[in-house]
């Protein structure tokens, strides 16, 4: 049995002091859990990749703002690069896919506006391209949520930063989106 999950307090209370020795700056919550209190944890983890995925929007057209493509990426590997350090017991798979997949989904929901350009005289089916264009992007997003989840897996088994390993995973899932 691994301590901590246990049926009894004893084990609940050997696991938290056993991780009050181990991360003596984590809160402690009940039936040991821990409740983070890093920023990129909070609504900061939400918003950086949001921020992020804008960014990324406006270095394509119409904005054409190209420079803002390499720096779009900087507030999503900050937040995976915050929780990279954490016990991978702590911070589970769902956090940084969810990270990428909001970066993903808000950077490919503004860069496809133009759907909503199509004239109903186009369309078959009246009103229906604001959720073909919330659709399309929350399914193009996940492409950036599994790029986020391997390469925060990466930077923890191999120990190299994510700043290192993030650009390469990422390339490698561009590339896979664009096979289709």
């Amino acid at each position: 049995k691994r301590p901590g999950f246990g049926y009894g307090a004893r084990n609940i209370q050997a696991d938290n002091t056993s991780r009050e020795r181990a991360f003596p700056s984590m809160p402690l919550m009940p039936f040991g859990r821990t409740k983070l209190q890093l920023s990129p944890h909070g609504r900061l983890g939400l918003i950086l990749p949001v921020i992020g995925g804008i960014a990324y929007a406006c270095a394509f057209p119409p904005l054409r703002l190209w420079p803002l493509v390499f720096i779009a990426w900087i507030p999503l590997w900050l937040s995976l690069a915050a929780e990279s350090g954490l016990p991978h017991r702590y911070i589970g798979w769902r956090r940084p896919f969810f990270q990428g997949w909001l970066m993903g989904a808000s950077a490919f929901i503004a860069m496809l506006h133009w759907l909503l350009a199509i004239s109903n005289e186009e369309v078959n089916i009246p009103g229906i391209m604001v959720p073909a264009l919330l659709l399309l992007g929350l399914y193009i997003g996940l492409f950036f949520g599994l790029a986020a989840l391997f390469s925060r897996w990466l930077a923890r088994c191999s120990g190299w930063p994510v700043a290192i390993v993030a650009p390469f995973v990422f390339l490698a899932f561009e590339y896979l989106r664009s096979l289709g």
